[in-house]
C-alpha cells in the first residue's frame, strides 16, 4: 500500500486509509515539526495535475502540508505510521510566502521518497527562518 507525504516547505503525503484529506496544494495544511501532524488517509482521491512529482512512480491519495521554518538549519522529519503502511513523500521549498507555495511546485522537489519503507526521513538542507 503507498502512502506518500508531499511537502512543500510544503508537504504532500500519499498513504491510503480511510477519511478525505487535503488533497491539493492550495488547501495545503500547517503543521509544526514539535507536535507532528496527524495525517488524514483520505482513499480514492488522485493527485492534481502540475507539480513536478520527483522521484514519484505514482500519487495516490494525497495529502498537502506546509512548514513555517521558526529556527534556521538543518531540519530532519520522520515519518511513521502505527499500521506500518509504505509512506511516500516530495518535498518542495523554500518560499518566501504562503502565496508561492503552490507555483513553486513544478520545480523538482529538493527531497523525495518512493521506496516500500513505512519509516521514512525528511531532509531540509539549510532551512531558513521565515520560509
Amino acid at each position: 500500500m503507498k502512502n506518500l507525504l508531499l511537502l512543500a516547505l510544503s508537504i504532500c503525503t500519499f498513504f491510503n486509509g480511510n477519511s478525505q484529506g487535503n488533497g491539493t496544494c492550495a488547501n495545503a495544511q500547517p503543521f509544526c515539526t514539535a507536535s507532528g501532524v496527524t495525517y488524514p488517509a483520505s482513499v480514492g482521491t488522485t493527485a492534481q495535475a502540475g507539480p513536478n512529482y520527483g522521484c514519484l512512480g505514482s500519487q495516490p491519495s494525497p495529502a498537502w502540508f506546509y512548514l513555517n521554518i521558526a529556527t534556521s538549519g538543518n531540519i530532519m522529519i520522520n515519518l511513521t505510521n502505527s499500521a506500518n503502511n509504505d509512506i511516500d513523500f516530495a518535498i518542495w521549498g523554500p518560499f518566501a510566502s504562503q502565496a508561492a507555495l503552490c507555483a513553486g511546485t513544478s520545480n523538482a522537489p529538493i527531497d523525495c521518497s518512493y521506496s516500500t519503507a513505512a519509516n521514512e526521513q525528511v531532509d531540509i538542507p539549510s532551512a531558513v527562518a521565515g520560509q
